[in-house]
């Protein structure tokens, strides 16, 4: 999605005032809900500086604590400066295009699961008119269960040469299948 002049403006400014050291730590701290956060964290990365993307429910405690409940987006930015500066969160490494590619396949993966298991359990409850229906619904989260998995195996797991080294070394363990040697979103950096 395309930023808008003043985002752009916006991340530069705040770029600038991070590398000018406007925090304890290079970088700056952020807090978005909903992984909005992604692209402003990329950007800043790209430009050097170090992240932290902060609990967004911390920093509105943060808030509260010190006083300034007023919402402006330049409030915002002192705030979480002045977050960054008492609590001095931990930057990390944004995660590569790689991995957040396979994150984004596992996240799936385990949305369709949640799918099936929802609606088999609705099957041995469902008026007779409706298991007709369900069982199709079934089929098709089935399907894109095989899809999703072959996704997952091609575009992710067989591009990247540790993910393949990795699943080998957990596959040579007995009784370790190919669900279990994928790759868990909470391990991926």
């Amino acid at each position: 999605m395309p930023l808008r002049r003043s985002q752009r403006r916006g991340r530069r400014r705040h770029a600038g005032w991070s590398a000018r050291g406007g925090t304890p730590r290079p970088g700056g701290s952020r807090s978005d809900p909903g992984g909005f956060e992604r692209v402003a964290s990329a950007a800043l990365a790209a430009a050097g500086l170090a992240v932290a993307v902060v609990n967004p429910r911390q920093a509105r405690d943060f808030v509260r604590a010190i006083g300034r409940l007023a919402k402006t987006d330049r409030i915002d930015a002192d705030v979480l400066a002045r977050f960054a500066a008492a609590v001095r969160p931990e930057a990390r490494a944004v995660p590569d295009e790689e991995a957040e590619s396979l994150r984004a396949i596992l996240a799936r993966r385990s949305q369709i699961l949640r799918m099936l298991v929802a609606e088999n359990n609705r099957l041995g409850t469902a008026p007779v008119s409706v298991p007709k229906r369900i069982r199709a619904h079934v089929r098709w989260l089935e399907k894109e269960l095989a899809r999703t998995d072959e996704d997952l195996d091609e575009e992710a797991v067989r591009e990247s040469e540790a993910w393949r080294e990795n699943e080998a070394l957990l596959r040579s363990v007995p009784g370790v299948g190919p669900v279990l040697a994928r790759p868990n979103p909470r391990t991926i950096c």
